[in-house]
């Protein structure tokens, strides 16, 4: 189990916290017995909501950036429980 959650450590941390390092788990910045699951996905969602047409494309790459993290970890995740399955 120790390998399956390292998988989901992204050693460069957030962009916003390079202390929060959990890809699917975070604590809330504003209430710290709250949690945040896909942090930084629903971070870049939201800033799309409110952007202009000009940040979009921008956005949309990060956006990709960070489902592409979540999406590595779940492969990894998976291919640490491939010998017991």
């Amino acid at each position: 189990l120790i390998n399956v959650e390292r998988c989901f450590v992204n050693p460069r941390g957030t962009p916003d916290d390079a202390t929060a390092r959990h890809v699917l788990f975070s604590t809330s910045k504003t209430d710290n017995y709250a949690g945040q699951v896909m942090q930084q996905v629903y971070k870049v969602l939201d800033d799309m909501a409110e952007a202009t047409k000009e940040q979009l494309p921008a956005l949309g790459d990060e956006l990709a950036n960070q489902i592409s993290i979540v999406h590595s970890s779940v492969l990894c995740g998976i291919s640490a429980f491939a010998e017991f399955i």
